[in-house]
């Protein structure tokens, strides 16, 4: 399922804070990793005396950028992580995405923000473009202000569900990583209730019997799909959260030591394009841990 992973780095530090994940995943699942760097021509400053061509401009950042990916490809080969590295033109998404088809990659790996680094890549946008686009999992991690520490060693993964099949795509990624990684499952619901409802200019509140229903039946989902992970042999805990689905989850995530979140990009509408108002994609890009997001095979 995770044969090999693609790291697109644009030559700065935040976009390396997706680093130490991803030698804790490539040691746990024994998979090489590729690191690849798009240059993009039409981004390189020209030299307004014209007395070096394009091509040696071309050239002089291929040399630079082979160096840089060398010397993290032996940084991870240090760690005990088979590495090495790509060096394309042309536009960064587009390279990033055709490489990973082309190449049958398992995961993508990348950080959603980044500074200006060798080819000064807006490594938010490129991002949000391959979150669009992609059909391999993504592993994306949103580097917070303090980074990402140098070692890491994942211990839970917690898992976002929404009751419908669509969501429950996760699953079979999750079951995946827990036994190879020996990950303790978390499986978390969250119910949207509590706030008032304006139709028109009138408000209207959740009756207290339909909220206690809600609550009952999502308790009843996690506990059947507690239970069944259970009998596989993996270590389960499930919580019920309420609020806003995103903000839930995020504070669980950050109050829940070295974990990881995992979640399908589609629940319950099952629209065929990710949406990216939606609550898989507001806590991959504030969350502060490693998000795993996974296309359902009927939106792909």
């Amino acid at each position: 399922m995770y044969q090999s992973i693609l790291v697109p780095l644009d030559g700065s530090r935040l976009a390396e804070g997706v680093l130490p994940y991803v030698e804790n995943l490539a040691r746990g699942l024994k998979c090489p990793v590729t690191l690849l760097h798009v240059a993009d021509p039409a981004m390189e400053r020209r030299d307004p005396a014209h007395t070096v061509t394009i091509e040696q401009v071309i050239q002089r950042v291929e040399t630079l950028a082979k160096d840089y990916l060398r010397s993290i490809a032996k940084r991870l080969e240090k760690a005990g992580v088979k590495a090495d590295g790509t060096v394309l033109l042309g536009h960064a998404y587009e390279q990033i995405l055709r490489y990973a088809e082309e190449h049958q990659m398992g995961l993508i790996a990348m950080s959603t923000h980044a500074r200006a680094g060798l080819e000064r890549w807006v490594m938010g946008s490129v991002t949000t473009r391959v979150m669009t686009s992609a059909r391999i999992p993504l592993l994306l991690f949103h580097p917070l202000e303090k980074g990402a520490p140098p070692k890491v060693q994942l211990t839970k993964v917690i898992v976002p569900l929404d009751g419908s099949p669509l969501g429950e795509a996760i699953l079979a990624h999750v079951e995946n990583l827990a036994s190879r990684l020996d990950l303790e499952v978390i499986l978390v619901q969250t119910l949207p209730v509590g706030e008032d409802i304006y139709l028109g200019a009138e408000a209207w509140s959740y009756p207290v019997d339909l909220i206690k229903q809600f609550d009952l039946d999502a308790s009843g989902y996690l506990t059947r799909i507690g239970k069944d992970l259970s009998r596989k042999g993996f270590k389960v805990n499930w919580d019920l959260l309420h609020g806003r689905p995103a903000d839930e989850i995020i504070a669980l995530a950050r109050r829940t030591p070295d974990n990881l979140v995992a979640m399908s990009t589609r629940g319950r509408s099952g629209a065929a394009r990710w949406a990216l108002g939606s609550v898989a994609d507001q806590v991959a890009r504030s969350c502060g841990d490693p998000v795993l997001l996974v296309r359902p095979p009927e939106t792909r």
